[in-house]
């Protein structure tokens, strides 16, 4: 196979996927306006998590707390999910993939 053939073949494939992906792009488009006011709520709160970060990596360290994701799920000031409802969203997200 030549490799105008190759390359005309990748495209055909490279657009199915494009194609594909824009259909779930659509989904997402009601999702935005609630993630822009998220992301507003936490930058307003960013001085203040700039301000302790090294005491809570301090506090991280001394409970031996090493991992980013274990970091955030002991030291988060917001509301925790329980494990079924963590469970529930990622059960969520994976049917709409």
């Amino acid at each position: 196979m030549t490799e105008k053939a190759k390359a005309l073949g990748k495209i055909g494939k490279n657009t199915a996927k494009l194609s594909k992906g824009l259909a779930k792009l659509k989904d997402l488009t009601p999702q935005v306006p609630k993630a822009v006011e998220n992301v507003k709520a936490v930058v307003k709160d960013l001085p203040d998590i700039v301000k302790t970060a090294d005491t809570t990596g301090k506090a991280a360290l001394a409970k031996n707390v090493l991992l980013a994701s274990d970091i955030l799920q002991q030291f988060h000031t917001a509301e925790k999910k329980t494990p079924a409802e963590i469970q529930n969203l990622k059960n969520a997200a994976a049917k709409k993939t």
